[in-house]
Protein backbone atom coordinates (compact mmCIF):
# COMPACT_ATOMS: atom_id res chain seq x y z
CA UNK A 1 0.00 0.00 0.00
CA UNK A 2 2.87 2.23 0.98
CA UNK A 3 4.42 1.41 -2.50
CA UNK A 4 0.86 2.59 -4.31
CA UNK A 5 0.68 5.63 -2.58
CA UNK A 6 4.06 6.80 -3.31
CA UNK A 7 3.92 6.16 -6.83
CA UNK A 8 0.76 7.77 -7.24
CA UNK A 9 2.29 11.08 -5.50
CA UNK A 10 5.41 10.27 -7.72
CA UNK A 11 2.90 10.57 -10.78
CA UNK A 12 1.06 13.87 -9.74
CA UNK A 13 4.21 15.54 -8.80
CA UNK A 14 5.37 14.65 -12.80
CA UNK A 15 2.33 16.02 -13.54
CA UNK A 16 2.60 19.23 -12.09
CA UNK A 17 6.05 19.46 -13.05
CA UNK A 18 5.00 18.94 -16.92
CA UNK A 19 2.08 20.99 -16.69
CA UNK A 20 4.05 23.58 -15.14
CA UNK A 21 6.52 23.19 -17.75
CA UNK A 22 4.06 23.82 -20.75
CA UNK A 23 2.57 26.86 -19.17
CA UNK A 24 6.22 28.53 -18.67
CA UNK A 25 6.72 27.86 -22.51
CA UNK A 26 3.11 28.68 -23.97
CA UNK A 27 3.12 31.13 -26.57
CA UNK A 28 1.59 34.78 -25.56
CA UNK A 29 -1.14 35.67 -27.25
CA UNK A 30 -1.26 38.10 -30.64
CA UNK A 31 -2.94 41.20 -30.67
CA UNK A 32 -4.08 43.26 -33.63
CA UNK A 33 -4.52 46.56 -34.47
CA UNK A 34 -6.67 47.89 -35.92
CA UNK A 35 -9.08 45.01 -35.90
CA UNK A 36 -8.50 44.18 -32.05
CA UNK A 37 -7.92 48.21 -31.01
CA UNK A 38 -7.90 51.48 -32.62
CA UNK A 39 -4.21 52.73 -31.27
CA UNK A 40 -1.70 50.94 -30.03
CA UNK A 41 -1.14 51.78 -26.90
CA UNK A 42 -4.75 50.79 -26.15
CA UNK A 43 -3.50 47.41 -27.42
CA UNK A 44 -0.31 48.03 -25.34
CA UNK A 45 -2.35 48.86 -22.40
CA UNK A 46 -4.08 44.82 -22.39
CA UNK A 47 -0.95 43.29 -23.27
CA UNK A 48 1.29 40.91 -20.72
CA UNK A 49 4.75 39.61 -21.11
CA UNK A 50 5.00 37.19 -24.00
CA UNK A 51 2.26 38.70 -25.61
CA UNK A 52 2.82 40.28 -29.29
CA UNK A 53 0.78 43.08 -31.23
CA UNK A 54 0.29 43.00 -35.02
CA UNK A 55 -0.38 46.28 -36.70
CA UNK A 56 -1.45 46.23 -39.61
CA UNK A 57 -0.39 49.12 -42.59
CA UNK A 58 -1.49 52.81 -41.81
CA UNK A 59 -0.27 56.06 -40.41
CA UNK A 60 -0.74 55.77 -36.64
CA UNK A 61 -0.28 58.44 -33.32
CA UNK A 62 2.22 57.87 -30.34
CA UNK A 63 3.38 58.37 -28.48
CA UNK A 64 3.88 54.43 -27.45
CA UNK A 65 5.28 52.93 -24.33
CA UNK A 66 6.17 49.25 -24.94
CA UNK A 67 5.57 47.24 -22.21
CA UNK A 68 8.53 44.79 -20.57
CA UNK A 69 8.23 41.46 -22.67
CA UNK A 70 5.76 42.62 -25.52
CA UNK A 71 6.91 42.74 -29.21
CA UNK A 72 5.28 45.44 -31.40
CA UNK A 73 5.49 44.41 -35.04
CA UNK A 74 4.33 45.70 -38.53
CA UNK A 75 2.33 43.61 -40.49
CA UNK A 76 3.81 44.70 -43.60
CA UNK A 77 6.95 46.73 -42.99
CA UNK A 78 7.52 50.10 -42.82
CA UNK A 79 7.00 50.99 -46.50
CA UNK A 80 2.97 51.21 -45.33
CA UNK A 81 2.97 51.05 -41.28
CA UNK A 82 4.06 54.46 -39.40
CA UNK A 83 4.12 55.94 -35.96
CA UNK A 84 4.48 59.32 -35.77
CA UNK A 85 4.88 61.25 -32.44
CA UNK A 86 4.70 64.63 -31.42
CA UNK A 87 5.66 64.62 -27.91
CA UNK A 88 8.59 63.50 -26.26
CA UNK A 89 9.40 60.18 -28.23
CA UNK A 90 7.76 58.71 -30.44
CA UNK A 91 8.29 54.87 -29.34
CA UNK A 92 9.69 54.44 -25.63
CA UNK A 93 11.31 50.76 -24.18
CA UNK A 94 12.22 51.59 -20.57
CA UNK A 95 14.15 48.90 -18.67
CA UNK A 96 13.12 46.30 -20.55
CA UNK A 97 14.63 43.02 -21.55
CA UNK A 98 15.47 41.00 -25.00
CA UNK A 99 11.85 39.69 -25.48
CA UNK A 100 11.26 43.38 -26.04
CA UNK A 101 10.92 44.68 -29.22
CA UNK A 102 10.12 47.16 -32.09
CA UNK A 103 10.22 45.36 -35.41
CA UNK A 104 9.21 47.09 -38.81
CA UNK A 105 7.47 50.27 -38.37
CA UNK A 106 8.91 53.79 -40.27
CA UNK A 107 8.92 55.83 -36.55
CA UNK A 108 8.93 59.66 -36.86
CA UNK A 109 9.92 62.27 -35.36
CA UNK A 110 6.60 65.37 -35.23
CA UNK A 111 6.69 68.54 -34.18
CA UNK A 112 7.70 68.18 -30.43
CA UNK A 113 9.22 65.03 -30.32
CA UNK A 114 12.99 65.16 -28.90
CA UNK A 115 13.02 61.40 -29.48
CA UNK A 116 11.83 59.04 -32.16
CA UNK A 117 13.22 55.79 -30.23
CA UNK A 118 14.44 56.18 -26.58
CA UNK A 119 15.62 53.24 -24.78
CA UNK A 120 16.01 54.00 -21.19
CA UNK A 121 16.89 52.77 -17.80
CA UNK A 122 18.54 49.10 -17.96
CA UNK A 123 18.15 45.95 -20.18
CA UNK A 124 18.73 45.45 -23.93
CA UNK A 125 15.63 45.09 -25.82
CA UNK A 126 15.88 45.17 -30.04
CA UNK A 127 15.15 47.70 -32.48
CA UNK A 128 14.84 45.87 -35.93
CA UNK A 129 14.15 46.52 -39.44
CA UNK A 130 12.67 49.93 -38.73
CA UNK A 131 12.85 53.41 -40.55
CA UNK A 132 13.86 56.29 -37.66
CA UNK A 133 13.53 59.43 -38.76
CA UNK A 134 13.36 63.62 -38.14
CA UNK A 135 13.74 63.24 -34.17
CA UNK A 136 16.67 65.46 -32.39
CA UNK A 137 17.65 61.97 -31.24
CA UNK A 138 16.92 59.16 -33.77
CA UNK A 139 17.75 56.35 -31.15
CA UNK A 140 18.90 57.26 -27.79
CA UNK A 141 20.13 55.16 -25.48
CA UNK A 142 20.76 55.86 -22.22
CA UNK A 143 21.74 53.69 -19.51
CA UNK A 144 19.61 50.60 -21.79
CA UNK A 145 22.32 48.75 -24.56
CA UNK A 146 19.83 47.51 -26.94
CA UNK A 147 20.38 45.43 -29.68
CA UNK A 148 20.10 48.12 -32.94
CA UNK A 149 20.16 46.28 -36.61
CA UNK A 150 18.91 46.31 -39.83
CA UNK A 151 17.72 50.10 -39.57
CA UNK A 152 17.34 52.97 -41.50
CA UNK A 153 18.53 56.11 -39.18
CA UNK A 154 18.12 59.47 -41.25
CA UNK A 155 17.14 63.56 -40.75
CA UNK A 156 17.73 63.64 -37.29
CA UNK A 157 20.26 66.05 -35.46
CA UNK A 158 21.98 62.83 -33.96
CA UNK A 159 20.98 59.36 -35.79
CA UNK A 160 22.55 57.19 -32.80
CA UNK A 161 23.12 58.65 -29.29
CA UNK A 162 24.22 56.57 -26.88
CA UNK A 163 24.91 57.66 -23.41
CA UNK A 164 26.57 55.04 -20.52
CA UNK A 165 25.19 52.19 -22.57
CA UNK A 166 26.81 49.16 -24.30
CA UNK A 167 24.74 48.33 -27.31
CA UNK A 168 25.04 46.26 -30.00
CA UNK A 169 24.90 48.39 -33.07
CA UNK A 170 24.74 45.95 -36.54
CA UNK A 171 23.87 46.11 -39.98
CA UNK A 172 22.26 49.99 -40.74
CA UNK A 173 22.59 52.08 -42.58
CA UNK A 174 23.17 55.86 -40.96
CA UNK A 175 22.75 58.58 -43.15
CA UNK A 176 21.60 62.06 -43.85
CA UNK A 177 21.84 63.04 -40.41
CA UNK A 178 23.70 66.19 -38.53
CA UNK A 179 25.41 63.66 -36.34
CA UNK A 180 25.15 59.97 -38.03
CA UNK A 181 26.24 57.95 -34.10
CA UNK A 182 27.11 60.36 -31.27
CA UNK A 183 29.04 57.79 -28.23
CA UNK A 184 29.18 59.18 -24.63
CA UNK A 185 31.05 57.76 -21.77
CA UNK A 186 29.86 54.16 -23.29
CA UNK A 187 31.41 51.02 -24.75
CA UNK A 188 29.48 50.34 -28.04
CA UNK A 189 30.02 47.67 -31.05
CA UNK A 190 29.65 48.97 -34.19
CA UNK A 191 29.83 46.01 -36.88
CA UNK A 192 28.50 46.28 -40.44
CA UNK A 193 27.27 49.57 -40.83
CA UNK A 194 27.34 52.00 -43.29
CA UNK A 195 27.26 55.72 -42.18
CA UNK A 196 27.68 58.15 -45.18
CA UNK A 197 26.48 61.76 -46.05
CA UNK A 198 26.04 62.63 -42.64
CA UNK A 199 27.86 66.45 -41.13
CA UNK A 200 29.79 64.22 -39.28
CA UNK A 201 29.99 60.28 -39.35
CA UNK A 202 30.68 59.35 -35.33
CA UNK A 203 31.44 61.34 -32.70
CA UNK A 204 33.33 60.03 -29.79
CA UNK A 205 33.30 61.84 -26.47
CA UNK A 206 34.35 61.78 -22.84
CA UNK A 207 35.12 58.56 -21.52
CA UNK A 208 34.13 56.19 -24.08
CA UNK A 209 35.68 53.25 -25.09
CA UNK A 210 33.82 51.92 -28.32
CA UNK A 211 34.61 48.84 -30.44
CA UNK A 212 34.33 50.22 -34.20
CA UNK A 213 34.99 47.61 -36.57
CA UNK A 214 37.49 45.65 -35.03
CA UNK A 215 37.62 42.65 -37.92
CA UNK A 216 37.38 41.95 -41.36
CA UNK A 217 34.04 40.14 -40.58
CA UNK A 218 32.76 43.18 -38.79
CA UNK A 219 33.87 46.10 -41.12
CA UNK A 220 31.67 49.40 -40.95
CA UNK A 221 31.62 51.63 -44.44
CA UNK A 222 32.28 54.76 -43.26
CA UNK A 223 32.60 57.50 -46.17
CA UNK A 224 31.30 60.61 -47.73
CA UNK A 225 30.54 62.37 -44.74
CA UNK A 226 30.60 66.19 -45.51
CA UNK A 227 32.90 66.80 -42.81
CA UNK A 228 34.40 64.11 -40.51
CA UNK A 229 33.98 60.77 -40.79
CA UNK A 230 35.19 60.41 -37.42
CA UNK A 231 36.07 62.92 -34.62
CA UNK A 232 37.65 61.89 -31.72
CA UNK A 233 36.77 63.59 -28.10
CA UNK A 234 37.60 60.86 -26.01
CA UNK A 235 39.23 61.83 -22.64
CA UNK A 236 41.82 59.08 -20.69
CA UNK A 237 41.37 57.84 -17.20
CA UNK A 238 44.54 57.47 -15.36
CA UNK A 239 44.93 54.93 -12.53
CA UNK A 240 40.90 55.19 -12.40
CA UNK A 241 40.68 59.33 -11.98
CA UNK A 242 39.45 60.73 -14.88
CA UNK A 243 41.38 63.84 -16.75
CA UNK A 244 40.89 66.37 -19.13
CA UNK A 245 43.95 63.97 -21.25
CA UNK A 246 42.83 63.60 -24.73
CA UNK A 247 42.72 59.86 -25.72
CA UNK A 248 44.15 57.72 -28.36
CA UNK A 249 40.67 56.07 -30.36
CA UNK A 250 41.09 52.47 -32.03
CA UNK A 251 39.06 52.05 -34.98
CA UNK A 252 40.83 49.27 -36.66
CA UNK A 253 39.59 47.58 -39.62
CA UNK A 254 36.63 49.65 -41.03
CA UNK A 255 36.27 50.76 -45.21
CA UNK A 256 36.81 54.59 -45.36
CA UNK A 257 35.57 55.46 -49.03
CA UNK A 258 38.83 54.23 -50.74
CA UNK A 259 41.82 52.04 -50.46
CA UNK A 260 43.71 55.23 -48.80
CA UNK A 261 41.50 56.92 -46.42
CA UNK A 262 41.59 60.61 -46.55
CA UNK A 263 43.48 61.71 -43.08
CA UNK A 264 41.75 64.97 -43.23
CA UNK A 265 38.64 63.59 -42.66
CA UNK A 266 39.99 62.42 -39.15
CA UNK A 267 39.74 64.39 -35.79
CA UNK A 268 41.88 63.79 -32.73
CA UNK A 269 43.99 60.71 -32.29
CA UNK A 270 43.18 57.76 -34.05
CA UNK A 271 44.34 54.65 -34.82
CA UNK A 272 42.65 52.99 -38.00
CA UNK A 273 45.34 50.45 -39.02
CA UNK A 274 44.78 48.22 -40.93
CA UNK A 275 41.99 49.28 -42.74
CA UNK A 276 39.73 47.21 -45.16
CA UNK A 277 39.13 47.55 -48.97
CA UNK A 278 35.57 47.99 -50.39
CA UNK A 279 34.90 44.66 -50.63
CA UNK A 280 36.09 43.90 -46.74
CA UNK A 281 38.27 41.13 -48.04
CA UNK A 282 41.67 41.80 -47.18
CA UNK A 283 43.19 44.02 -44.90
CA UNK A 284 45.64 47.42 -45.51
CA UNK A 285 48.84 48.60 -43.58
CA UNK A 286 49.44 51.19 -46.08
CA UNK A 287 48.26 53.22 -49.00
CA UNK A 288 48.78 52.51 -52.19
CA UNK A 289 52.56 53.98 -54.06
CA UNK A 290 50.94 56.32 -56.64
Amino acid sequence: MRWIMTNRILAVGLAVLVFGSWVGFAEGTTLKVPEDFQRIQDAMREARRGDTIIVGPGRYEGPVDIKNGVVLRSADGPEVTTIVGYRWWVVRLADADTVTAVIGFTLAGGRAADRVVYCSGGGAPRVLDNVVERGWFGIDCEGSSPTIRNNLVRLNKQGIHCLRCSPLVVRNHVTDNTKGIVIKDGSPRLRNNTIDLNKIGIVVEDYAVPTIGGSIEGANDIFDNHGYNLQNLVKVKEEGIRTSSPGLLSCEYNYWGSDCPDRAKFMGALDFKPWVDKEHSRKILSCPKE
